[in-house]
């Protein structure tokens, strides 16, 4: 059996004449399963480490697998460890699913160096960005384990959101967890050592604490399920936000500072106390999908007109008695509740029905609760004009406007 002493704790030795076996103190560790060989070197002029080399050849080139004397791999194998060691630990050099297991595995025996450079280590490739290993230090527990959620905010933000966000964990006195892949209740996302999404929904808020004002880069803050009765006009610091989820919370006025959000593309305001739409709503011009449902509207909120930009507008759940303000309008899908006695639960979605007429178009009204013929009536009174100039004739089978 060869054999190939590291240092006084790693041996590697070729069991068989066939496999590569990593031994820690005397004791199996881990099987060494191939040997990385012919990396095209024009491909790896800006990689950083053997995991970013191995994705980017991924991409490029088709991985062909090489039979290579078990004794010729054996020695690979010595190599690279060896250089791996000399480097005292450097984690680039080796695949993370080989390095960082081996490295705490070293660090739990006691060697010294390995104590020393776990941690930096973790912190060092978190701080490179490479989202396939940081996935892994996440799934393998590595970051839980042995960083502290100071040190986690340092490795990976800018040191200004790293503060802003240690001060938001003293305001909720709870921690906020990274995701990388969903989000949920406390919990951020980050890209290029900034903050781009937050979520503080379920935490209590009766407003939004001033710090995540700072956060410049922000394009995504969910506040749903909250206390939140008003909105700090710092929030217009938020200039990259476009998805505002403000819903089941205590506003009962559409906020002024909405107005300075230029990027904001979907708002939700669902389940709060708003009784009017502010014409301010008018300068949101790159919004596409509003959700207001579940307020106090009366009237459709005429300044939703002016929106070219607006595919989806749910205001079921209002007391809307009156259509004055419903827009003909392309591509847009509405849904709406009217009180009982005039229109009960429908969904409409309206294609081209009153522009250019040409073929035959289907008006589905979904309904949930009994749709009476005065529905028909009332919703046909608004666009009279749009039928008559077109030609349109209507029926209503089942729950179903054919318009043809």
């Amino acid at each position: 059996m060869k054999e190939f002493r590291l240092n006084k704790y790693v041996t590697l030795k070729l069991e068989n004449n066939e496999k590569t076996m990593i031994y820690i103190n005397n004791e199996p560790f881990k099987l060494c399963k191939s040997l990385i060989i012919n990396l095209p070197n024009s491909s790896l002029d800006e990689i950083e480490s053997i995991d970013d080399a191995i994705e980017e050849v991924s991409k490029n080139y088709k991985l062909e697998n090489y039979q290579i004397p078990p004794e010729t791999e054996f020695w690979g194998h010595c190599s690279n460890l060896q250089v791996w060691i000399e480097s005292e630990y450097d984690t680039r050099l080796l695949q993370s699913e080989l390095a960082f297991p081996l490295l705490e595995k070293l660090c739990n025996i006691g060697d010294p160096i390995a104590k020393i450079k776990f941690k930096e280590e973790i912190v060092k490739r978190l701080e490179s960005g490479s989202q396939n290993v940081i996935n892994f230090l996440y799934e393998e527990g590595f970051i839980e384990e042995f960083l502290s959620e100071e040190e986690l905010f340092y490795a990976i933000l800018s040191p200004e959101e790293a503060e802003v966000m240690l001060d938001l964990e003293l305001v909720l006195k709870d921690i906020i967890y990274q995701r990388w892949k969903w989000d949920e209740p406390k919990s951020y996302i980050e890209e290029n050592r900034h903050v781009v999404s937050l979520n503080l929904s379920q935490c209590e808020l009766k407003e939004i604490p001033e710090s995540v004002f700072n956060l410049k880069y922000l394009r995504t803050l969910k506040l749903h399920h909250n206390k939140i009765s008003e909105i700090s006009h710092l929030i217009t610091n938020l200039k990259e936000i476009t998805t505002l989820d403000i819903s089941y919370n205590r506003l009962s006025v559409f906020p002024k500072p909405f107005r300075n959000l230029k990027n904001l593309r979907i708002l939700k305001l669902n389940h709060n106390k708003i009784s009017e739409i502010s014409h301010l709503i008018s300068n949101l011009k790159e919004m596409t999908t509003l959700d207001v449902s579940y307020n106090k509207l009366s009237v459709f909120p005429k300044p939703l007109q002016s929106l070219k930009s607006l595919k989806f507008v749910n205001i079921e759940g209002n007391k809307i008695t009156n259509l004055k303000n419903f827009p003909v309008k392309e591509d847009l899908f509405i849904q709406v509740i009217i009180s009982k006695d005039r229109l009960d639960y429908y969904i409409i979605e309206m294609d081209d029905i009153f522009r250019e007429m040409k073929s035959i178009t289907t008006w589905y009204l979904a309904e949930m609760l009994r749709l009476e013929v005065n529905t028909l009536k009332t919703i046909l009174k608004f666009h009279k004009k749009e039928i008559e100039k077109n030609g349109i004739r209507i029926k209503c089978e089942n729950g179903i406007l054919i318009a043809f």
